[in-house]
């Protein structure tokens, strides 16, 4: 404290001192009264000082540890994620239910599908058919899976959109000749298997790391799984549907629609 001047006041037998300081604050007692006072304040406020920045450098460093223990975590979870990822059991069934999900998800996949089922046939004929379409699908699916022939999304996804345009219409023109079932099917739907087959593996590109021996055939198996399910649907509806009255006319309706749904998809995936 800087002091400018001191007085005395003297009331009667009494003597008070008083200090007038820089700021012209008149405060009561000596200088050297003010000076110890002062002295102390400053004694007592640096222990105060000293914890506070005790306390602050504690906080600072349990921060910095509790960082660093969050960076660690995402760490030891990955480590934990590729253990589990290689489970083979995990990895079959993940891979099992991609391939049922694609299925069921791709409606082109499904509408080729309903189009072989509109075709009357016997159930021998249908096996033949539907067994030539997996056969077909699978070696392809292997093949791109194992790089030794890939063919670019932009062919596939137009030829596949044909593959529906041209068994709808082989169904109208078949009945309209009369014929009950072709005899060669089996062998074009081999064909249009061989085209859906990159298409599957186009969808599983990507997603196959380290050894795809066994992810390639748990993804084939449940896309196999899935067109059982939905034929187990589909089968019998169109059986009922050809005892109706106009079976003929809800066929030709029905393999008109799904041509026109391909015919869509071939000009949109052309543009």
């Amino acid at each position: 404290m800087n002091h400018q001047n001191f007085m005395t006041v003297q009331d009667g037998s009494a003597s008070n001192e008083y200090v007038i300081t820089a700021d012209k604050q008149v405060v009561k007692g000596s200088v050297e009264s003010l000076q110890k006072t002062e002295e102390g304040a400053e004694a007592v406020s640096e222990p105060a000082v000293k914890e506070d920045r005790v306390k602050e450098s504690g906080n600072t460093e349990k921060s910095e540890t509790v960082e660093s223990e969050e960076k660690e975590e995402p760490a030891t979870s990955i480590s934990s994620d590729n253990g589990s990822g290689g489970n083979g059991s995990t990895g079959f069934a993940d891979y099992l239910v991609l391939g049922m999900k694609h299925i069921w998800g791709g409606i082109d996949h499904l509408l080729f599908i309903v189009g072989l089922l509109l075709m009357r046939a016997s159930v021998k004929d249908y096996v033949k058919i539907l067994t030539a379409f997996t056969l077909g699908h699978s070696l392809t699916l292997g093949l791109a899976a194992m790089k030794i022939l890939i063919i670019p999304p932009s062919i596939i996804e137009p030829l596949i959109a044909l593959s529906i345009v041209y068994v709808a219409v082989e169904n109208i023109w078949a009945r309209k000749r009369g014929e009950e079932g072709l005899k060669w099917r089996w062998l074009v739907v081999l064909l249009f298997g061989f085209i859906h087959g990159f298409g599957f593996a186009d969808f599983l590109a990507g997603k196959l790391e380290g050894s795809f021996a066994m992810p390639l055939f748990s993804f084939n198996l449940g896309v196999e799984i899935g067109q059982i399910a939905v034929l187990s649907v589909l089968f019998p509806v169109i059986c009922y549907m050809r005892k109706l009255r106009y079976q003929t006319q809800i066929m030709y309706s029905a393999s008109a629609l799904v041509s026109l749904c391909g015919l869509y998809w071939l000009i949109e995936r052309i543009l």
